[in-house]
Formats: structure tokens, sequence, C-alpha cells
């Protein structure tokens, strides 16, 4: 429709990308000037997402995008720039601090033994579904679970519509949800050998898991969690030689993830194969649904995101639960999701403009900044606890996958965590000491940093 009708206009060019793309780092050099380690922020962390998944495309300006035309692709990244602006506006007027009550609750696995104790009911209610649905064939099981989409899981594996076995199998994401604190407790070396190894295996079998499921979203949190033990028991000094390497860690992550892509059809990386879509190209998306919202469909009004609310109650209980936006956007491509298409995302700017257009651009950035410098409190109030900090660090990860689309399932594993530390300390006898209490780091008022 619309690529069809201004495609003979002006020629496309990068200019306004590039534009826009020296704004957004200038928005970052403003925050990072002072401490580099920053970059491990809310903030920071959703400006490099709008990078990787809505500039680096238009960018590199491939025949997809072209094919729209100018006038398309100047609205895109027009869209682009509102969802920038609005979200650092939103970031910098907040004064949100409804997670500093996790930030509370988590500062008491500072103590070992209530990190032992939600380790191994984690581990007991993750590994449960593993060991019942699992079976006794164990080479059949590692085949399954290393196999990608060739086996989809094995024994393991979960099908298109949810049952009651694939809403029990939901509970492995308890184990890897708490691989955030496991690897410190293996990191610890005042911890007992037996202990330590079994805190290993948990953050392994994530590992190996994320590797298997042939998604690159859940193997880069696997990855990124002994990443974010190295860095937050890391000296200060040694944590801004580490951030340094970050655009090296991230050009190796975006090579391993496109083999990933080319390969897991067959179960294994390809590394001499290059795919035509890897999996970032959200910009493109963003001018389909352009095109296509509101002249062919109408705007969803919210129903995307209640959807996702919905999402935690199963299938078994809900046999007409809605289905998630992605399957019938994948629709709106010619695909069946349904019947092994691909489940395709609209990119977060894109699916606020499918819900509300240009208006739920603005304001759904403006409240997820205001979300956003909630969430960078944890660190500025808790930054003498390591656990509270991992935990911080997976909310990152997280962050940075929503670029896709809002999913609630990617909350899970720390959702997951979370509910087990609460059990855990709902049980445990006297309250723990945390160190601000002890006296050993002063608690001060909260001053908002400057230029943001």
């Amino acid at each position: 429709m619309m690529a069809e009708a201004i495609q003979f206009g002006p020629p496309v060019t990068v200019d306004a990308a590039w534009m826009l793309t020296c704004v957004l780092a200038m928005a970052l050099f403003v925050d990072l000037r002072r401490d580099v380690t920053r970059l491990l922020s809310a903030r920071n962390v959703v400006l490099l997402g709008i990078f990787a998944w809505f500039l680096l495309e238009p960018l590199q300006l491939p025949d997809a995008l072209q094919g729209y035309g100018r006038a398309a692709n100047d609205f895109g990244l027009m869209l682009v720039g509102l969802a920038l602006w609005s979200f650092l506006y939103g970031y910098g007027v907040s004064r949100n601090r409804i997670f500093e009550p996790i930030g509370v609750r988590l500062e008491q696995l500072d103590d070992r033994n209530r990190l032992w104790r939600v380790l191994v009911l984690a581990a007991w209610v993750g590994f449960l579904p593993v060991i019942i649905y699992g079976g006794t064939d164990l080479v059949a099981l590692g085949q399954g679970i290393l196999g990608m989409r060739r086996t989809w899981g094995g024994p393991l594996g979960r099908g298109t519509l949810g049952d009651f076995r694939a809403a029990f199998l939901i509970l492995e994401t308890c184990a890897w949800g708490v691989s955030w604190l496991a690897i410190l407790f293996f990191a610890d070396r005042r911890n007992p050998p037996g202990a330590r190894f079994f805190a290993l295996f948990i953050v392994a079998w994530s590992m190996v898991r994320a590797y298997g499921s042939g998604t690159r979203s859940t193997l880069l949190v696997a990855i990124a969690v002994p990443c974010a033990a190295i860095f937050w028991l890391a000296p200060p000094r040694r944590r801004t030689r580490l951030v340094l390497l970050a655009p090296v860690f991230g050009i190796a992550f975006y090579l391993l993830s496109t083999a990933m892509v080319s390969g897991r059809g067959l179960g294994h990386l390809a590394l001499n194969d290059w795919p035509s879509y890897i999996g970032h190209e959200m910009f493109r998306e963003l001018l389909f649904i352009v095109d296509q919202v509101p002249t062919v469909h109408e705007y969803k009004l919210g129903e995307t995101y209640w959807v996702q609310l919905l999402n935690p109650i199963p299938r078994f209980l809900w046999p007409d639960k809605p289905m998630g936006f992605g399957v019938e956007f994948s629709a709106w491509h010619g695909y069946d999701a349904l019947a092994g298409g691909p489940n395709m995302a609209p990119g977060l700017i894109g699916e606020m403009y499918v819900n509300f257009g240009i208006l739920g651009v603005v304001v759904c950035s403006f409240f997820g900044g205001g979300l956003c410098r909630a969430w960078d409190r944890l660190r500025e109030r808790f930054a003498h606890s390591v656990p509270v900090l991992m935990f911080y660090t997976g909310g990152l990860t997280t962050l940075f996958l929503l670029g896709r689309s809002v999913s609630m399932s990617i909350f899970y594993p720390l959702i997951g965590l979370y509910l087990t530390v609460s059990v855990v300390l709902r049980y445990t006898r006297g309250p723990a000491r945390s160190r601000s209490s002890r006296g050993a780091i002063p608690d001060v008022p909260y001053v908002a940093p400057t230029g943001r």
C-alpha cells in the first residue's frame, strides 16, 4: 500500500537515521562522562536497545526499507525520535520508587544461609518437572535439549497451545531465574565445595537449556549471568575496564546469534551462513505496521497488553484464552504461527503504535521512562548488596529484550526468583541485619543525578 504509493518519490537516505543516532549518542555521553559504568543502567540499556532494534537497520538501509520510500522511512524515524524524547523526559521527571521494597527483601540474601535456602527451594521447584517429564533415557533427553528447533526440547518440549503438562513445565523457569544468585554462591569460597558445585550445576543447566532453545533472548540472559557476577564482584576500577569491553561482547554475541538463527532448524550453529533476517529488524516491522494501521487493521486500543497480563493463566484452565499478538501479526504477514510458521514480533514502538497510534508512542514511552528511573534506584539505594545488583541486572536484560515486544513470559524467571525469595524470608526466623543497618554503609538521602 504505502510502499506502492510512494516508491517513485525521492530516494531513501540514511541522513535522518544518522542524525537520530548522534542525538542518542549525545544522550549516552551526557550520562556516562562522569561514570562509564552507568552503561549498566535501565536508562542506557533502553537507549542501546533503541539503537539495536530501530536504528541499526535504517543505517544499513536494506532493500526492504527502500521499498517503502523516503516518506515512510522518515515518518518511522520520527516515531523513533518521539519515543526517545518521551522516554528521556519521563525518566528525568520521575520520582517513582515502587521497586525499592524488592531491594529490601533481596538485601537479606547477603546472609549466605538464606541464600542457600533460596537455591534449594528454587532448584526443587524448577527441576521437579524435569524429573517427572524428562524420562530415564538420559541420551534422548540430552539430544532433545541440545537439538534446538530440530527437536524443540525433546521430552521437555512444550506445544504451541498449552495444556497441564506445558503449564507444569513452566516451573523450570524457577531454576533459570535463581541462576542469578547461584553464581554468587559458587563464587564465594567460604561455602562448602559440595554446595558450590550444586550452585554451579544450576548455572550450567540454565546455559545448556538456553543454547538448546535456539532462542537468542534466552541465550543472552544465560550468558549475562556470569558476566554480571564478574562485573559486580570486581573492584570499581576493574569495572570501568570491563565496561570498555562491552562493544566487543556485543559484536561477538551478534555473530553468535546470527549463527544460531541460521542453524537452529538443523540443531547446531551455522557459522558460515548469514541469514537475510536476523531478528533485530524491528524498524521494518514498524514501517509495516504504519502501512497497515489503521487503513487495513484497526487500532488495538491496549488489547495486546491486556492479553499479556492474562498470560499467566494456564490455558488448560481457560481453553479460549486470547492468543498473543504475535500470532495475529504473523497472519498479517501471511504466516500461520499455529501451523509451524514464524511468530512475528512487532517491535516495542510498533506495538505502541498498533495500540494507540502516535499518542501511544509518546505516552507509553513516557511511563516507560518513569519505570526505568524507579528500577535504576535499586542500583543507587542498594549499591552494597550484590544479590540486589544481580537481580537488578536481570531486569536490565529483560528491558533490552522488550525491544522486540511486550511479553510476560520473559519476566517469568525473575518472578519465580522473587517469589522463591519471598517464601524463604517468610519462613526464616529472625530479621536479617543488612550492612546498612549495621552502619557499614550509611543510608544517605537520594540526590537526582544531573544531566538526566
